[in-house]
């Protein structure tokens, strides 16, 4: 998730609430050896430009590199990347 405008705690929000979301619609994954339903892994950077100048470039690498930081941690997480 790329969330400009948007600081580490209000990310925080919005990923707890997606993944509360997605749990409350209960969706079967039958394909799935380690978890009954669907889950989401997230990685997110989020920045407020005003503040940092940081580009849409750079704020996908860093999302993208928390994306993988949550799938190493386990299934069903999100990593907050801490440079953005």
């Amino acid at each position: 998730m790329i969330l400009p405008q948007t600081n580490s705690s209000q990310a925080l929000t919005i990923c707890n609430n997606i993944q509360a979301a997605l749990l409350t619609l209960a969706i079967e994954h039958t394909g799935s050896k380690v978890s009954p339903n669907v889950t989401l892994s997230l990685g997110v950077a989020s920045t407020e430009p005003a503040v940092t100048g940081i580009s849409r470039e750079v704020l996908l690498s860093h999302a993208d590199r928390a994306l993988y930081e949550a799938k190493k941690a386990g299934r069903n997480r999100f990593h907050i990347a801490t440079n953005s």
